[in-house]
Formats: structure tokens, C-alpha cells, sequence
């Protein structure tokens, strides 16, 4: 099955108002990209974490949005005009500009994608200099 990923622009003020729309459509389900946040979680000495990865670094300087994913089938056909309708009405009611631009992007992602993308964050680490740690995915030279 195949699914559109609906990527929507906003501010941080506008996080809030849009993932109410969504969820009055039915689609509770959705990532919040909040650049913001992000930002202040890295500059927070007194985290728990060591180490971020360098590809997620770049979340602190990109547009804040949420994302959603809905079925590339009829049925997403009459949630994607909802949400367009939806998207329409909280720029009318914004006229502030305060939400952002409440544009959207859109891909299409195969669901076999999904079954095995997170795979990619995972790899070998050496724990020590003996052990290897290595997902049972990943061939190494070692035996």
C-alpha cells in the first residue's frame, strides 16, 4: 500500500491550531517538527544524552512543520481536500500571519519503505575495544 506524506508548514504558535485541525479530521497520528524546541534541547547542558547525530542537527535550523500520513486511496483523496479546506479556513482566521504560511508538501511512500527505513538508524559500535555491537542486519568482516 502506498501513503502520502502530508508535510505542513507553520510557526510555533501554529503547531497547536493545525494538530487541532488535524485531529477534528481523524488523523491522530503525526510529527511534530519544532525547530524551536530542538534548538533549546541541544543548548540544554544539563541533558541526559552524549552525542546527536550529525543528520539531525540540521532540525534546528529548518522550518517548523508537522507531518502526517494519510492512505494514497479514495479515502485519502476526500482527508487531503478536508485538510485543504481546513488549511484555508485557519489562514482566513489568522490574518496575523502568526501560524506561518500553512503550505504544504506532499511525497509518496511505499508502507514496505516504513517496514524497514528505521533500520538505517541503528549500526555497528564498538563498546570497548573487544565487543562489537553489530544489528543482526549487517554483515561484517569479523567472525
Amino acid at each position: 500500500m502506498e501513503w502520502r506524506e502530508i508535510e505542513v508548514f507553520t510557526t510555533k504558535e501554529g503547531i497547536e491550531p493545525l494538530t487541532g485541525c488535524l485531529n477534528l479530521l481523524g488523523i491522530n497520528g503525526f510529527v511534530v517538527n519544532d525547530s524551536e524546541e530542538f534548538k533549546a534541547f541541544t543548548e540544554d547542558k544539563n541533558a541526559n544524552w552524549d552525542y546527536i547525530d550529525d543528520s539531525l542537527l540540521g532540525l534546528k535550523d529548518r522550518e517548523n512543520s508537522v507531518t502526517c500520513y494519510i492512505p494514497d486511496n479514495d479515502q485519502g483523496d476526500e482527508l487531503l481536500e478536508a485538510l485543504k479546506a481546513e488549511l484555508k479556513a485557519l489562514k482566513e482566521r489568522d490574518a496575523e500571519g502568526r501560524f506561518g504560511r500553512l503550505e504544504f508538501k506532499e511525497n509518496t511512500v511505499k508502507e514496505e519503505d516504513w517496514a524497514n527505513n528505521w533500520k538505517e538508524y541503528f549500526k555497528p559500535f564498538d563498546v570497548g575495544v573487544n565487543l562489537l555491537v553489530t544489528p543482526s542486519w549487517i554483515e561484517t568482516d569479523l567472525t
